[in-house]
């Protein structure tokens, strides 16, 4: 009788195991990076742009390392990164002209909520105003806006999506596809659909996105995308991609 009361339970503890894995239960992700996670990253962006009737693209690649910073004050995630290398060219018809951004070992500080959005990007004081726009510009792409509530695989949901400029505003539809290993991390795989727009300069556009979040930690582990703005200004199509480097 005992040896079949184990068995029992044996089988009852792999059904709610199952569950788990499943993720038939709703799962809330949250940022959280514990003292002393170290997280480097490869970003790839490109942009093609159209001015005065000329059609330029311009490809940026980064290499970063991500750590959080300890400060009991205050209520969101600090992180610091280190932007190791960052090169990039831009080329219109056959020539091709290398970035000088000379940022390479440069670092910024961001503030990141516990639902993964980036309130503010504060890079090293003696960089040059450009320098300082590329570094908080890149530094969007390290983070993924969280459902603001638990959800499910399978669930669908629509989302106002915040961003540091005021200027900007927009919204989504996301679906939480599965529960997948990436890189060794269990991860939750996300896609969306979201709309965009601006207004300094006046542009509107679309894109897709598709995010696999760390379930323990709520971080980024790949992450690519699509964004089309067109409107009264110059127009660009930009993609990137992000990859946890292991």
């Amino acid at each position: 009788m005992a040896r079949g009361m184990g068995i029992a339970v044996a089988v009852a503890v792999m059904m709610l195991a199952e569950q788990v894995v499943a993720g038939d239960g709703p799962m809330e992700l949250t940022f959280a990076l514990p003292a002393g996670t170290k997280l480097h990253y490869r970003l790839e962006t490109e942009i093609e742009a159209t001015v005065r009737g000329a059609v330029f693209t311009t490809t940026l690649s980064a290499d970063a390392v991500l750590t959080p910073v300890v400060d009991a004050k205050s209520e969101n995630v600090l992180v610091n990164i280190v932007f190791e290398k960052v090169e990039g060219a831009t080329r219109m018809g056959d020539e091709i002209r290398p970035l000088d951004v000379n940022v390479d070992g440069r670092s910024a500080q961001a503030e990141v909520t516990r639902r993964g959005v980036l309130v503010h990007v504060e890079p090293a004081a003696d960089l040059s105003t450009a320098q300082k726009g590329l570094l908080t510009d890149l530094a969007d792409a390290f983070f993924a806006q969280l459902p603001a509530k638990p959800v499910k695989v399978g669930e669908e949901w629509k989302q106002d999506l915040v961003t540091r400029k005021a200027s900007e505003s927009g919204s989504g539809d996301f679906t939480f596809e599965e529960i997948t290993e990436k890189y060794g991390v269990e991860c939750a795989r996300i896609l969306g659909e979201f709309a965009m727009q601006s207004s300094e300069p006046a542009l509107k556009g679309k894109g897709r996105v598709e995010s696999h979040i760390a379930v323990a930690g709520g971080y980024v582990v790949a992450q690519k995308g699509t964004l089309d703005m067109q409107g009264e200004g110059p127009g660009a199509l930009q993609s990137f991609e992000l990859k946890l480097k292991r």
